[in-house]
């Protein structure tokens, strides 16, 4: 069954094809990420395809104005806590 994931990450492009950059992991955006801006962050709703490196996503959201090394370093203090 696929998992649905939501994910905070920066926006790449590889070959052409949008990826997102989460902490230390990527994934290829499949369906969907044809909007991705290359350095804007964004929320991506979606399903985890069985290869476990590309998601389908079933919504993109840009996150303008977001400060993404902030809202990590409060995750990682959360999740140490």
């Amino acid at each position: 069954m696929p998992e649905l994931v939501r994910v905070i990450g920066k926006a790449f492009l590889k070959e052409g094809k949008p990826f997102l950059q989460v902490e230390n992991s990527s994934f290829e955006i499949s369906s969907g990420g044809s909007q991705l801006k290359e350095g804007a962050i964004y929320r991506i709703v979606g399903t985890v395809r069985e290869d476990a490196n590309t998601v389908d996503a079933t919504d993109c959201r840009e996150l303008a104005g977001f400060d993404l090394h902030t809202y990590l370093a409060a995750m990682g203090k959360k999740n140490s806590a």
